[in-house]
């Protein structure tokens, strides 16, 4: 899928300037790292690496979906971690190596503390650099055996790093396929390749948590593949690396579930023993889970209870950086434990709610862990690495927001460097919290109103016909567009097999634009003037479950209805989203409009019209339908479908648009008169005052030639 000749392309430049800016960032950061107290030269490198990833995926060319770009992928997050090896571990590496080499020499290190005497050989140099010596350990049984099997390979800081920087970039690998199978552009894995979380955490640092990240990739893989034996032994392995991979059992054991069929007449008992018998494959999902959870913690099984009790402490005597719990503390006159007890029982009521309203959403696991990062007391900064890889595949601006704000993080390792303890300034917690909280919460709010739409509209959401192949219905708006109604009928003639069809609107055009699409094999309409008008004329004739809007001018490249096909299949619970364009002419400024197009949509889910808005129909029609304005209905589409509580999906590319009305008013007048309109309009919607103003008029400085019908009705419709 070739979107233009290389040769008159920059993206690839900037692409490429964008990876390699990350390079002399990560050297900043290994030269002044934040255990010394460097926490703004850190924070200045952290900010550069995640701009720098953010960039390249904004900039990066749809032609290297394909090999080129797996390579350049997998290559640029290799060099990144390598360049953090001279980065000094965390104190957190002199407790896996003295673990390791305990449980290696056959001890159980859950039997007491390290300061215990029973340990008194073993109070070495690593011993001494331990981090909670008064503790006992609360690693799961798999990770002291990790740590054991690399302390028999390589007995080494630099060996456990790469141990761990390796199961990291293989993270990467991973997740470019769950992408690709997910009908997403791998461009998404540069946010995880380039993250800035994980180098520090794991090529710089040394933490294990790299370890369970790559098993619960694998397990979303193994989902999206239907190997459901796979995904229970792979969340088997996670929960083994760190206990809170638990959080996302409860999905896969309702991913693992098969209905019982129709009970008919039969009685309880049948219909139980028809339940158990359907769902074979989860109680044996549960029973391999439950074995590899058994298998490693046998040998020590004499010093479980004294980790359980370490690990009760830890939670409920220990407390950093942890939002909810930090203010309730403030509130309760620093009653540390009776701040985690209230935390601790709002989790309680967090994960029923969840298993309630998100039991068959893949978003669910992303809610429990952002619960538990807002309700935990402690939340080191290498705890938001958990679920960065589906956080990409499932985007929304929360989680930018909350990688942004986590560099701050390094202003407590300075005050601590500094010898004021684990401390986090206020100003560096509100800043790193409170931002994604609220978004957290707005999305929440969303996206149970997206749940209770679902619920009202039962099984016709995920009807067959859209699970096999979707129907699209094709609106185009025309007004006086005859040459390009006969450029572009060839190209939009490909929406009319397979059920779909093409709509074209006409409103009054005076050259004959209807008769060409007539001739061209299209169902014609007429309707008033305004394009918004006209595009809800034809949303209310249209017959597909999903209806695609393009401009007059617009084209689609190959292979680009296959690309929607596979997005919508993989997203079902998907309402809307865009398509995505480019320029032709594209010169001078043009290129950056289009970049800003690119993020806007992507990574915040705004979207113009030019840039090919879908959504499906029976969303649209139980939620006011298409917004009948004569302009500004992209704007208002894209806020509905924003507003949805699903987020919106994006193709990052596959219309090719004319650049005419750019070139001809002016790059800089007309890209400065589109964002004066776009803030007045969000600032009207805000008010609840959309209705006071002509944007129409403001846009174009005259009224749509033949008016509208009273309350902006779109009427006069017809088939031609």
């Amino acid at each position: 899928m070739i979107d233009r000749p290389s040769q008159s392309s920059p993206s690839a430049v900037w692409c490429l300037a964008a990876m390699l800016l990350a390079l002399p960032a990560a050297w900043l950061a290994v030269e002044f790292p934040a255990y010394r107290g460097e926490w703004r030269a850190g924070l200045a490198a952290y900010l550069v690496i995640l701009l720098a990833a953010t960039a390249a995926l904004v900039c990066f060319p749809r032609r290297w979906e394909g090999r080129t770009g797996w390579l350049l992928i997998a290559m640029w997050a290799l060099a990144l971690r390598l360049c953090f090896l001279p980065y000094p571990v965390s104190d957190d590496m002199n407790r896996s190596l003295w673990e390791g080499g305990l449980v290696a020499a056959g001890e159980n290190p859950y039997l007491a503390p390290a300061l215990d005497e029973r340990w008194q050989a073993w109070h070495d140099d690593r011993w001494q650099g331990m981090n909670h010596r008064d503790k006992t350990t609360i690693y799961p049984p798999g990770t002291l055996w990790l740590f054991a099997g690399l302390h028999v390979l390589t007995d080494s800081e630099t060996g456990f790093k790469t141990a761990f920087l390796l199961a990291d970039w293989a993270g990467v690998l991973v997740l470019m396929s769950l992408l690709r199978g997910a009908g997403l552009s791998i461009r998404w894995a540069l946010l995880y390749a380039g993250h800035p979380l994980l180098l520090f955490a794991f090529a710089g640092e040394g933490h294990h948590d790299s370890t369970m990240n790559l098993a619960l990739l694998g397990m979303f893989w193994c989902l999206q593949r239907k190997r459901l034996g796979m995904a229970w032994l792979l969340l088997g392995l996670a929960v083994q690396m760190k206990w809170m991979a638990g959080l996302a059992l409860p999905w896969l054991w309702f991913a693992s579930l098969r209905g019982a069929g129709d009970g008919g007449a039969a009685g309880g008992g049948a219909l139980a023993l028809a339940w158990v018998r359907g769902n074979r494959r989860a109680w044996g999902g549960l029973a391999l889970f439950a074995l590899v959870q058994a298998g490693p913690a046998l040998p020590f099984a004499g010093g479980l209870t004294e980790m359980a009790r370490g690990f009760m402490h830890f939670a409920s005597e220990m407390a950093f950086n942890g939002p909810v719990h930090h203010l309730l503390r403030q509130a309760l006159d620093n009653q540390i434990r009776l701040a985690a007890w209230i935390c601790a029982g709002l989790f309680g009521l967090w994960m029923p709610y969840l298993l309630w309203r998100w039991r068959d959403r893949d978003e669910g696991v992303l809610l429990a862990f952002g619960g538990l990062w807002l309700l935990s007391p402690t939340i080191h900064f290498w705890y938001l690495t958990w679920l960065i890889g589906p956080m990409c595949r499932w985007f929304h601006p929360a989680w930018w927001v909350l990688w942004a704000g986590s560099g701050l993080s390094m202003v407590g390792y300075s005050v601590a460097a500094a010898g004021g303890g684990w401390v986090q300034p206020f100003w560096a917690h509100a800043l790193q919290w409170y931002p994604f909280a609220l978004l957290f919460v707005v999305w929440m709010v969303r996206a149970e109103l997206g749940s209770r739409w679902r619920r009202r509209r039962g099984a016709a959401v995920d009807r067959p016909a859209d699970i096999r192949g979707p129907r699209w219905s094709v609106v185009i708006p025309v007004l006086n567009d005859r040459a390009m109604v006969a450029a572009n009928a060839a190209n939009w003639a490909q929406w009319n097999r397979d059920g779909g069809e093409v709509l074209v609107v006409d409103g009054g055009s005076r050259d004959g634009s209807a008769d060409a699409a007539r001739g061209a094999g299209f169902r014609v309409l007429t309707a008033h003037p305004g394009r918004g008008l006209q595009i809800a004329a034809g949303v209310e004739a249209a017959r597909g479950g999903w209806v695609l809007v393009l401009h007059a001018d617009a084209r689609m490249d190959p292979g680009t209805r296959e690309r929607l096909d596979q997005l919508v299949r993989a997203h079902p619970h998907a309402v809307g989203g865009a398509v995505g364009q480019r320029f032709e002419p594209c010169q001078g400024l043009l290129w950056g409009v289009e970049w800003l197009n690119h993020a806007k949509a992507g990574l915040v889910g705004e979207s113009f019209g030019d840039q090919g808005q879908f959504f499906r129909r029976d969303w649209l029609r139980a939620n006011g339908g298409f917004p009948e304005l004569p302009l500004m209905e992209d704007v208002e589409l894209s806020a509905r479908v924003r507003g949805s509580g699903e987020a919106p999906v994006y193709l990052w590319g596959g219309l090719t648009v004319s650049a005419r009305s750019w070139m001809k008013e002016g790059l800089g007048r007309r890209f400065l008169r589109v964002i004066r309109l776009v803030l007045i309009y969000r600032w009207d919607r805000l008010r609840g005052r959309t209705g006071a103003r002509d944007y129409y008029t403001m846009y174009y400085g005259r009224q749509p030639a033949g008016g509208r019908d009273e309350g902006g009705a779109a009427g006069g419709r017809r088939d031609g």
